[in-house]
């Protein structure tokens, strides 16, 4: 993700998500060591045990997944608490500082925003950028890229960036996006 997101990270394929609970009575947490505790994902059990107040798993597939736990026996009853998870596709979001997708210089820069991808370092991510249909010369920053057009740039050229964004050992976890860009003095 990138630093500044501020939204709700949701996993991807593969992602390991832990899911932990309490329970509270009379404002305090419950010793739940001698209970029985059922975890179900998608209604499969996948853990159970002896005051098992957390369980981790990865996510099977994108779509919507059930988590359910359920203590039984306590004060005579069984507790019961599901949640949803959701699994989404990674994105990529070209961002560029140009209104209207309209440039007047002759060097432009564009910057990559990948969303979703199970890594907390984006520049363990491959990124491949192509203008007008030809890969650009290595960047040293890979999730920016400049362009410098030169002189002479003719009234309404187009720019066509196009990126596909790859996680380096889950190739199921790729995004892609475009941008077309338009020249006006």
């Amino acid at each position: 993700m990138p630093a500044e997101f501020t939204g709700k990270a949701f996993p991807s394929d593969g992602t390991l998500v832990t899911v932990s609970f309490e329970v509270v009575n009379g404002g305090k947490f419950v010793n739940l060591s001698g209970h029985e505790i059922y975890w179900y994902l998608n209604d499969e059990l996948i853990k159970t045990g002896l005051g098992a107040q957390q369980t981790s798993f990865r996510t099977p597939i994108r779509g919507d997944h059930q988590v359910r736990v359920v203590v039984n026996n306590y004060n005579g009853e069984s507790l019961t608490k599901t949640i949803e998870i959701s699994a989404v596709r990674p994105e990529v979001v070209i961002e560029s500082r140009y209104p209207r997708d309209v440039f007047s210089s002759s060097r432009i820069q564009v910057r990559a925003l990948p969303y979703f991808f199970t890594t907390n370092d984006p520049t363990r991510l491959e990124y491949v950028w192509t203008v007008n249909g030809q890969k650009p010369k290595s960047e040293e920053n890979i999730s920016f890229l400049d362009v410098n057009l030169g002189g002479g740039v003719a009234e309404g050229y187009l720019l066509d960036i196009k990126l596909s964004v790859s996680h380096p050992t889950n190739f199921a976890l790729m995004g892609s996006a475009s941008k077309l860009l338009t020249f006006q003095k």
